[in-house]
């Protein structure tokens, strides 16, 4: 409804607010609707006999302000003392035209040519009232009803914490979807991050949002916190190495989670974190899934998993241990190049293969075929100059079946 609060007043303490409340029946939500010469008509509330008066605002450039939709602002409104209707004035800032919107409803349009629009796309308590240029949104459609003169002019309706117990969002619950996990942010807690100005407007606490959405990253962010991951053998470990994992936007979450709070609701309302890089799976703990191929950098095996069944086994020669240049990187990485065949080259050596896949840097699987054994101590002393050197039949089963994106987990 429209309330014409008696709580808040100007810096000259001679004209007062308006908003929109909860339907009260009081006099200061009830207005008369006056037609005036011209086909134009003023409102004035029962209360006090005020008129919805209109105040036009220019910058100091000639430039109109804007909201945060790009939507220029023209002006604001407040009650101010009837001006005769034969004053001239009175045709600029206490008459409106009426056009209509269709519905039952209508456009309350300014002599500038703005519209009476709600400052916010979701009304809730307090929503203050600006004049804007035409959107035709809902926030600048108006409907009118008959009603009666109330026992009572005036209630207390200045604007409240929307969040706080008792208040139009108290049930309020943003359940924040991370893959298949979700966090939800209660009203308790978006309460105590909202304030009300000495503007009569509500502020939100960004820090604490922020800070909010970072133990929110750290919880879920498997990139860097790392993961724990159950190996072939049985062996439960953490790799915290690797260019694989879920990385959280902390900064679009949070601008995410504060335009859906400025917004508001009631209930349940669903959104997704903002993530720069996502993994297969979203586990507690873990990120990998059940289709990746693992390599035991100690034990100089590889397995090859696809839906959680082994496909293939073998053993493997990876780098140089002892040389820092060759040896094998550990960390969780994925499949991005394939080439078959390919030409590999260093500064030192120019080798044939039939099947290469790359996961880090120019670092990937393929087969060896200079090779006679595979597996043991030979990485020791004889090692690849970093990739993983395996026999032809498991090199050409991994570059069948694998993909771009394909997961290889890398570990001493």
């Amino acid at each position: 409804m429209l309330d014409a609060t008696a709580c808040t007043v100007s810096d000259t303490e001679e004209e007062h607010s308006l908003q929109l409340y909860d339907r009260l029946e009081v006099n200061q939500q009830k207005f008369y609707l006056e037609e005036l010469s011209g086909s134009a008509w003023r409102l004035s509330v029962l209360s006090s006999g005020e008129a919805v008066t209109c105040s036009f605002e220019q910058s100091t450039d000639g430039t109109d302000s804007a909201d945060n939709a790009g939507n220029a602002v023209t002006g604001s409104v407040q009650l101010s003392e009837l001006i005769p209707d034969s004053s001239a004035s009175t045709r600029g800032i206490q008459a409106f035209t009426l056009t209509d919107a269709g519905d039952g409803c209508f456009y309350i349009q300014a002599s500038d040519g703005s519209y009476l629009t709600v400052n916010s796309t979701f009304a809730h308590r307090g929503s203050s009232l600006v004049l804007k240029g035409f959107t035709g949104r809902a926030n600048q459609k108006w409907r009118f009803a008959k009603t009666w003169v109330s026992d009572t002019d005036n209630a207390d309706t200045d604007l409240s914490n929307p969040y706080a117990k008792g208040s139009i969002y108290e049930d309020f619950v943003l359940a924040i979807r991370t893959d298949k996990v979700t966090s939800e942010l209660t009203a308790e807690t978006a309460a105590a991050w909202v304030s009300v100005s000495d503007d009569h407007e509500l502020v939100y606490d960004e820090d604490a949002l922020n800070d909010w959405v970072l133990e929110l990253a750290e919880q879920y962010n498997t990139l860097e916190n790392g993961r724990e991951f159950t190996t072939s053998s049985g062996e439960t470990i953490t790799i915290t190495e690797g260019t694989y994992g879920w990385s959280m936007d902390a900064d679009a979450t949070a601008e995410r989670i504060l335009d859906l709070l400025k917004k508001g609701g009631s209930g349940r309302v669903l959104t997704e974190a903002v993530w720069t890089q996502t993994g297969e799976a979203f586990t507690a703990g873990g990120d990998i899934g059940d289709s990746y191929i693992e390599v035991d950098l100690t034990n100089q095996k590889v397995w090859f998993y696809r839906d959680g069944e082994l496909l293939g086994e073998s053993d493997c020669v990876s780098g140089d241990y002892y040389d820092d240049d060759c040896r094998t990187p550990e960390g969780i990485y994925t499949i991005y190049y394939m080439k078959s065949p390919a030409t590999l080259r260093g500064a030192d050596y120019v080798s044939e293969v039939d099947y290469f896949m790359a996961y880090y840097g120019n670092y990937g699987l393929h087969d060896a075929s200079w090779r006679s054994e595979f597996g043991g101590d030979i990485y020791l002393t004889d090692g690849s100059h970093g990739c993983v050197n395996l026999p032809d039949e498991m090199a050409q089963l991994l570059y069948e079946n694998v993909y771009y994106g394909y997961v290889v987990v890398t570990y001493y």
